[in-house]
């Protein structure tokens, strides 16, 4: 399993506040044989996160080397998770794609963005758009994805949605997706401590819901070949 969005890289975002609350959420997915994890930091100016690839390479490279000295297994791999917004572009150049690959993870949260309008607009410049977890929009419709898919975004839904857990709107709509084949990735999102086995849980409710090679798909194979790695 590979989990493609989470919080996990310290002091940079709302997520970890330490190296050693970052290794206690490797070390737990570590220790549920979770193979890989991308690292991706909000950069959002509009709130305050106004990182890129200098600020976060150096607390990455210091991450990386305490992970090995902790003897974990597991990889970790930097990128960033982008707010939608009239600067998106220069944030993306400034800033970390997935693994450095043409994917870019983005949020359309925080307005009501055309989505299908970015998507085709980030394909003209050469990236390939992951909507972010597209079942927390209030504004979006499960017609609109039906969409945003056929037009060339992947889709990533959040773990905890699955397994019932935020908002009930979210929940219905992530559950809606599985059902109809609609999402290319689930990822946890993580930002804390708590709730360190959703990703897994969520693997065993997709293969029990649908079989085990649609869990294969959305939780190894598809960010696998997102992120470049074997």
């Amino acid at each position: 399993m590979i989990d493609i969005h989470t919080h996990i890289l310290p002091g940079v975002d709302d997520g970890a506040g330490s190296y050693e609350d970052a290794l206690v959420m490797l070390e737990a997915y570590d220790e549920q044989g979770i193979e890989a994890v991308v690292l991706t930091p909000h950069v959002a100016p509009r709130r305050g996160f106004f990182n890129t690839r200098e600020t976060l390479g150096s607390v990455f490279e210091a991450l990386l080397e305490k992970v090995k000295q902790r003897g974990l297994g597991i990889k970790i791999y930097l990128g960033s998770e982008f707010d939608e917004g009239d600067s998106v572009l220069e944030d993306i150049k400034a800033g970390v794609t997935l693994n450095d690959t043409r994917f870019v993870l983005l949020d359309f949260g925080m307005r009501e963005a055309d989505i299908a309008d970015v998507v085709y607009e980030m394909m003209i410049k050469g990236y390939r758009v992951i909507i972010a977890h597209v079942e927390r929009y209030a504004y979006v419709s499960f017609e609109d994805i039906k969409r945003y898919r056929k037009e060339g975004a992947l889709i990533q839904v959040n773990a905890k949605h699955l397994l019932k857990k935020g908002s009930k709107e979210a929940q219905k709509m992530a559950l809606k997706l599985l059902k109809h084949d609609l999402i290319d990735i689930v990822a946890s999102d993580m930002h804390h401590k708590e709730n360190l086995t959703d990703f897994k849980e969520a693997y065993a409710l997709v293969t029990k819901k649908k079989n085990k090679e649609t869990a294969e798909k959305l939780f190894a194979s598809t960010p696998r070949l997102v992120i470049g790695i074997r």
